[in-house]
């Protein structure tokens, strides 16, 4: 009886991990989240809402986009149409399904590690200690509240559910990517499969493929061409570490055609979308490689930013010490990536989930990249360090404690190596639990201020409503409506009114305690 108790102690400690970390994001989640229209919000309302108040909601409303840079984004409007139909456009709501999204992404890493650790012939009810360490580390850094912005801006939450499909494909190709296993010496042979047979779940497995990558594309939109980069770079690094050609080349062309399909596809149905912002990738280029003396910057602040963001950093140590402890933490995040693609190309043939982790990693270099592209050439390197793209670089770090898992399962060390593997194990485990707990402490403590910001801009907005007119309004940074020329911006809200939308909606205000904002007056300029 004890023995099965001590035995199943390491699984207990991954469930009870994985609930108090759900909880305490959910809790903050419904705590700090903005209920209000802001920032990018506003462009939604203007190019989906209108429509659809008007009537005149077609599929194209679901798919345009205002540039190259930008992302369709239809699963999002198709939240929207909801939100506004059944919820009064609360986006409050909006941020509770982006956290059933980020629920369902850990559930799908969930399964695939324990998926490997069967496979691996690792018997789930006895965990190791380091085993359930590593499993445990998954929930506390998908639910970390390293970034308040996922938390509190429902768009950032909301790209959950766009990964979602593509971690998904990600585990299809990388588990189709193994040839099936042979019989082992003196088991019975199993009976020959039918060539035809053979042909039919091939060509299956293969439109599947397709399909998938064409359902990723709709979902991340530009986004979804990274992680087709991604596991193509991961197939073809298969290969050249021992695995089948034929199946890799079968499975990467099956993705070239589903991207190539959408992209052509898209590129008719809507042909006025033009270049973004940035007059294009080599214009953006030329102005990176202008600013190369920041090079260093670029690797070590999202390496960084991953395990802990500056601006908590400045918070703990407002005396000094914050910038070198940003370098230190950047340089930790460094050695750690090094640490990954070491322990990853050692291996003889990748297994699935090693294969998977890679093409993670990838991916989140992909959308670091894309930043560099897209934005760091207008808004400067720091913009890097915008709280919203910690969802792009702990990606990441999901990667490497998923790798971490594939070396625990596969190592065989005794004596004096396997203590020291545990004790590594372990060092690692409780600094980063650690680092959770700190982080938690801290975004409840600045959760308060969120609120605050959230009140001040529900009485802007409420302040607009009331007095029409006003050519250069004073509002809260991040409100997006009040950069609209004025007749824009009334329209807006006019249409929000009359339909009882957001904060116009019966009982909103008292919902999300917010009925002081009622009346206020804060959207005018002071008297001279």
């Amino acid at each position: 009886m004890l023995t099965a108790l001590r035995r199943g102690l390491p699984g207990l400690l991954v469930l009870v991990v994985l609930a108090l970390s759900w909880a305490n994001a959910a809790r903050f989640s419904a705590w700090v989240a903005n209920p209000l229209a802001h920032a990018d919000s506003w462009y939604f309302v203007d190019a989906f809402l209108e429509p659809w108040d008007a009537g005149e909601l077609s599929w194209r409303e679901f798919f345009v986009k205002r540039g190259q840079d930008d992302h369709a984004q239809p699963l999002h409007r198709l939240a929207l149409l909801w939100n506004a139909e059944t919820q009064s456009l609360d986006f409050a709501f909006e941020a509770r399904i982006g956290l059933a999204g980020l629920s369902a992404c850990l559930l799908l890493l969930l399964g695939l590690s324990l998926l490997h650790l069967r496979a691996a012939g690792v018997r789930l009810r006895a965990l190791s200690v380091p085993l359930a360490l590593s499993l445990a580390l998954l929930p506390a850094a998908a639910f970390s509240l390293n970034s308040h912005e996922i938390y509190y801006w429902s768009l950032v939450a909301f790209f959950y559910v766009s990964l979602l499909p593509a971690l998904g494909l990600m585990a299809w190709v990388c588990w189709q990517s193994i040839a099936p296993a042979r019989p082992a010496e003196g088991a019975p042979a199993k009976a020959p499969q039918r060539p035809a047979v053979h042909w039919l779940q091939s060509m299956l497995s293969w439109l599947l493929t397709v399909l998938g990558c064409i359902v990723v594309q709709v979902a991340l939109d530009g986004a979804g061409m990274l992680v087709v980069a991604a596991l193509l770079a991961v197939l073809f690094a298969s290969v050249l570490l021992g695995s089948s050609w034929r199946r890799c080349a079968g499975l990467g062309i099956a993705l070239l055609i589903g991207l190539v399909a959408y992209r052509w596809t898209y590129a008719a149905l809507f042909p006025d979308i033009g270049a973004g912002a940035g007059g294009g990738a080599w214009a953006a280029v030329q102005v990176l490689l202008q600013r190369w003396d920041e090079a260093v910057q670029w690797l070590l602040l999202p390496a960084g930013s991953a395990l802990v963001h500056p601006t908590h950093l400045q918070i703990w140590f407002p005396d000094g010490g914050a910038i070198a402890l940003q370098w230190f933490s950047g340089s930790i995040g460094l050695v750690l990536h090094a640490a990954f693609w070491i322990s990853w190309w050692r291996q003889r043939a990748p297994v699935p989930l090693a294969r998977f982790a890679a093409a993670l990693m990838l991916l989140s270099y992909g959308m670091v990249l894309g930043i560099l592209l897209s934005r760091v050439p207008q808004f400067g390197t720091d913009y890097l360090l915008q709280m919203r793209y910690i969802a792009f670089y702990q990606l990441a770090t999901i990667a490497m404690i998923l790798q971490m898992l594939v070396v625990l399962s596969r190592r065989t060390d005794t004596g004096v190596k396997a203590r020291r593997s545990q004790v590594l194990v372990f060092v690692l485990a409780f600094a980063f639990f650690g680092l959770q707990y700190a982080l938690t402490e801290r975004a409840w403590q600045h959760g308060v201020h969120i609120r605050q910001y959230s009140l001040s801009m529900a009485s802007n907005l409420l302040c607009l409503a009331d007095h029409p007119g006003l050519q250069t309004p004073q509002c809260v940074p991040g409100l997006g409506a009040c950069d609209y020329p004025m007749d824009v911006r009334e329209r807006l809200l006019g249409l929000l009114e009359r339909r009882q939308l957001n904060l116009f909606a019966p009982g909103f205000l008292e919902t999300h305690d917010m009925q002081t904002a009622a009346g206020a007056t804060t959207c005018l300029l002071p008297s001279p």
